[in-house]
Parts: C-alpha cells; structure tokens; sequence
C-alpha cells in the first residue's frame, strides 16, 4: 500500500494487533467488558496501563515521535477558521490508534479496513486541509449496491448506529450489521489552522461556509434527482457534516425538512441503479446549464416535502413558471403563455391531451394566484373538485388534481433534461431548450424524444 511513512504503517499496524490481542484476553481484572457501554473503544481507554508495557506500544510511539510533521501538530490548537480545539496529546493518541484496526462489532483485527484508516489518519497530519464528510440517512428506498456518482459523492450503505460507511458485501456477510441504513455521502475541504495566535479571517470564514452551503445544495440536488428518477419516497433523516480523523473531531447537524410518517419501502434491481448513474450525469448537466431545470427540479422536490397543499401547489407553480415562462421577456398575460405552452408541449399533436393539460394548468395557476395573493382559493378549490373524476375517492379530489399537476412537471422536466443533452451533444450549451414562439406557431426545431 501506498504510504507517506511506511515505518510508522508498519509499527502502527503491529501495534494495533497486539492491543487487540490484549484487549480479547481482558488483562485488567478491574473493569468488566460490560462496563465498555458496546464501545471497544472504551476498553482500549481502561486497558491503556496494559497497552503501555507492550513493545509495540513503545516502537510505534517512537516512531510517531520522530516524525516532525506528525509530532507538530500534538497537544495543539488545530482547527478551521470557525472553530477549533486541542488536538490528542501521543499518549491519547496512542490509546486511540488501536481503533483503526476493529471493524464493526468483532474484536478482532480487520487488515482492509485498517488500511482504510489508516489512510485516512495520514491524511489528517498530512494535508493542509480538513477533510469533512457528508452523511445524510435517507429512508424510502433500497438500491441494488452502493452507487459511486463522484469521487466525493456516493449513495451507500452505513451503520446506523455509528454511520460508518460500509458496501453490501460486508452487510451481508456480516450479522452485526444487520441494522443498516441507505445513506448520500458527500465530502468537502476546509484549510487547516495550526495553533490558536492566526488572526481571524472573516473572508475565509466565509468561504468555509460556501463550502458548507455547497455540499448541502449538492446532497438537495442529488434527492431532487432521485425523486425525479421514481424515487419519489427518498426522504433525509439527517445531515450531518463531521471529520472523520483523529487530529481534529468536530460534528455539525444540519436541518432537515418535513418527511411523511408512513412511507412505503421500494426495491430497484441492478439495471435501475446502474442507469441512476448515466441519469445523474445528465440531470447535474442540465440543472448546471440550464436554471429553468434547475429551478423547476428544486422545487418540484420541495413539494415532496410539503404537508400542507397551499404550499404544494405553490412550489409546483414556481416550477411550472420556470419550466413554461422560460425564456420569455414579456410580463403580460402570464397565465395564459404558461398554459399554452404547457398544452403545446406536453400535448404535442394530441388536442384532447392539449385541452387537458391546458385546463388543469389554468386552475393551477389561479389557485396559486388566490394563495399567493390573498384571494379566495376555495372557490377555485370547488372549480377544481367539480371538474374530478374521484379516482382517490371524493375526498381526495384536490390531492389526485395535485399529482397530476406534479406529473406534467416531471415529464416536462425530463424531456427538457432530453434537449439539453442533446445540445450537449451537438456542443451547443448556449442553445435555447425551447423557442416558445416557434413552438406556437408549430415550427419544429428539435425532436421531442
């Protein structure tokens, strides 16, 4: 493996096998495993008298001594612009590095995963950058394997009790990970300050918080994907930003929006996950490119969220003013362009279609209207369940008018997705998605797929 100090790789590692090793045996008669609270880590802290009399103990302590770099940056103010604290003097360090070498619940030494964090903790000493990850739960769904999108964002497995993250070959095998969790797992990097005498950079302060506010625009993008997808019941638990390195521990909980209390579980075999990745490349193409996806994607999703309908219609109206109004430099008669366009694009040469969704639209548009503007939206609510046929049943009238307007959205969205990867294609990035005008007039310039 490749390592920036391979003799601390080695007696670290052989360190770690012998603090395991005395562990299993439970030298120190005066603590009971069950007093651990199910953290080996714990025991490793009231075995540390024991870990100390070990040779290797005192090779890899050496070791980690006579390294300058790693040796400065002990027993010291370590941290990022918004904050920081003390890091591991070597006798605490010492008594944490034995961890590396346990996966899971088993005491027992794990090689590849000790390679993984082992990895890992050279590159907190090493890098001028604190590495942060990611973790946001999700529940709702269960994707064949985990799907790498990026090298810094992934769609994986973790352990729900300590989010560790894990592939599905190791659950599987494995009966104490039984209790695992679906997870979006993103990573971003924050300069790295070393001692506490640096003036306070307001400016780079604030850059750290771009990063923050990135990664989480990122993890909202990735859902809006997923729902857009067919994942429409992918909800995050939490978000939680953390370092994962022994220099420098620190954990930011982020919100989360509203989720549903009941939410069915979906299952996609290996093709649906495979293509996911090929959809997620055009989608981030496209709401990169072009901001009336990316406004209408957003919002589509943030009406997954919404508990309450006023809002739902609202967020879906936003999204139907982008997707229809796109374009477009006059300000006057609003909702009739958004309903013709509406019709013309989704109906294309079928008029009943066109009639339809020309409708429903309208009523849309006006209810959002009545909501945003103070007016009377029952009205348009009644207008709206006398034109249903229950399906639902007749109670559920406007909620059924809702998930049709959310239909439309979705396949407009995802054929506009289509024509810019088809502008893509043809290296045109600037080329507008839809030429309203041509469109009425029924002048054809690209094809619909």
């Amino acid at each position: 493996m490749n390592v920036k100090n391979s003799s601390l790789y080695e007696a670290g590692k052989s360190y770690v096998i012998a603090a395991i090793d005395l562990l299993n045996q439970n030298p120190d008669d005066r603590f009971d495993k069950s007093e651990w609270s199910d953290s080996f880590a714990v025991g490793f802290i009231l075995s540390h008298d024991k870990l100390k009399q070990l040779s290797e103990y005192k090779k890899c302590q050496e070791v980690l001594e006579e390294d300058s770099i790693l040796a400065s940056q002990l027993n010291m103010m370590i941290g990022v612009e918004t904050g920081g604290h003390i890091s591991p003097d070597i006798d605490t360090l010492m008594v944490r590095l034995p961890n590396l070498g346990v996966y899971g619940n088993t005491l027992k030494f794990n090689a590849e995963h000790f390679d993984r964090e082992y990895k890992n903790f050279e590159d907190a000493f090493y890098n001028n950058k604190i590495r942060y990850e990611v973790i946001v739960p999700v529940t709702g769904h269960l994707f064949s394997r985990p799907l790498k999108l990026s090298p810094t964002l992934e769609i994986c497995l973790v352990i729900r009790n300590d989010l560790t993250p894990v592939n599905s070959e190791e659950i599987a095998n494995d009966p104490y990970l039984g209790k695992s969790v679906w997870a979006i797992r993103a990573q971003y990097e924050l300069p790295k300050i070393i001692g506490g005498s640096k003036k306070y950079d307001s400016h780079q302060a604030k850059k750290n918080d771009k990063c923050q506010e990135d990664a989480n625009n990122l993890i909202e993008k990735l859902i809006s994907c997923l729902r857009l997808y067919g994942v429409s019941n992918v909800f995050p638990e939490a978000n939680i930003h953390r370092t994962s390195s022994l220099l420098f521990s620190r954990s930011h909980l982020f919100p989360v929006k509203f989720a549903p209390s009941i939410q069915p579980r979906l299952i996609f075999d290996k093709a649906y996950s495979e293509n996911f990745i090929e959809f997620w490349k055009n989608f981030e193409f496209a709401v990169n490119n072009y901001p009336a996806i990316s406004i209408a994607a957003k919002r589509l999703s943030y009406s997954y969220e919404r508990h309450d309908l006023e809002d739902n219609i609202i967020d879906l109206s936003i999204a139907a003013e982008a997707l229809f109004l796109s374009n477009g430099s006059e300000k006057t008669e609003l909702s009739y362009r958004l309903k013709l366009h509406a019709a013309l694009f989704l109906g294309e040469d079928d008029i009943e279609m066109r009639k339809r969704v020309f409708d429903d639209m309208g009523l849309a548009y006006n209810l959002r209207s009545a909501i945003a503007h103070g007016g009377e939206p029952d009205n348009v609510i009644k207008k709206i369940e006398r034109s249903e046929i229950p399906i639902l049943g007749e109670d559920y009238k406007l909620e059924q008018f809702i998930s049709r307007i959310r239909h439309y959205l979705i396949e407009t969205i995802l054929k506009m997705i289509n024509l810019a990867v088809l502008n893509r294609e043809a290296r045109d990035h600037s080329k507008k998605l839809i030429d309203w005008n041509n469109l009425v007039l029924g002048i054809k310039e690209t094809k619909i797929n």
